[in-house]
Formats: C-alpha cells, structure tokens, sequence
C-alpha cells in the first residue's frame, strides 16, 4: 500500500511540474509579435530632396525586422535590419522601433554607423490580414516626419509589391 501512495504521489508530482513547465513555455512562446518589411522584385519609386541624386534612379530597398509592440518580451518594439540607396551606392544597417496595431505598422529606423546617415519610416499602406507574407505597398519618409533628425539622405517613396509578414497577432 506504500508502494502506491509514493508512487501515485511521485506521479501527480510529476504531471504538475510538466503542467507548470507547460504552461510557462506557452506563455513566452505565445507572446512574441514580430514585424518584417523587406523589399522583394517590386518596382519601388523614391524622390530625392536632397542630396541631388547622380543620376535619375529612383531604386531603394529594406530589410528590417521588429519585435512588434505586442510582444511581451524584453525586446518589445525593437527593429533591426538594413537600407539601401543605390543610385548613392549606400548601404547601412539601421535599428529603431515599430509602432501600430490591427495589421497596420510604423517603422522608424535610423543608421548605426559612419556617414551617410540614414534614418526613415516605413508604413504598410493596408491591414496584413493572413498568415505568413503579403506583398504591400510600403510608404518611405526620409527623415521621419517631427524626428529632428537631418540624414544624408532625404526625400520619400514608395516599394510597392513589398513583403509584409506579421506573426504572432
């Protein structure tokens, strides 16, 4: 009779330290939003208020990827990635933070490093209402509008066709 008593004790014991471990990876697991814009084969359209560009290139393009203001995590709002102006041969990482709710998001991001400066936001123009990507239209502002910021590189656009991908909403 001992022998069930520990054994059914042992038993329930068990079942609630996996309960308990459970429960707590499904709650860190569940509470991660992450945000991704990135261009992709689109046409993308870009006018540059300054400096005057070389040549007539409107080409530009992002990959930057967030921790949607959603998530429950030390990383909320964070965003990493990079941008590019091509008729200026730039290339910069940049980092910032996303805003926004109901599949509609904000980027502002700036660069991390040496001259020239980036720093733009990004809007997804419609709601993301699926799973997995969507191409969207993105609108780009350079510099974001009231930021103060003064980044070599100034003008605003469009990437149009553009990959949006939204988890964890």
């Amino acid at each position: 009779m001992r022998r069930i008593i520990v054994g059914m004790t042992l038993l329930l014991a068990a079942a609630t330290v996996l309960l308990v471990v459970q429960s707590t990876l499904a709650g860190s697991s569940g509470g991660s939003e992450q945000v991704v814009f990135a261009t992709a084969n689109g046409p993308t359209d870009f006018t540059y208020t300054t400096p005057p560009p070389p040549k007539p290139d409107p080409h530009f393009g992002f990959w930057i990827w967030c921790e949607g203001p959603a998530s429950r995590n030390d990383y909320v709002g964070d965003c990493n990635g990079s941008m590019y102006f091509y008729v200026f041969g730039i290339t910069r990482p940049v980092k910032g933070t996303v805003s926004g709710s109901g599949g509609v998001f904000t980027m502002k991001v700036w660069s991390t490093d040496s001259t020239p400066t980036i720093a733009c936001s990004l809007t997804n123009g419609t709601a993301f209402t699926g799973n997995g990507s969507e191409r969207q239209t993105i609108s780009v502002t350079c510099p974001p509008e009231g930021s103060g910021l003064n980044p070599t590189v100034q003008g605003s656009g469009t990437a149009d066709e553009a990959v949006v991908n939204i988890t964890g909403q």
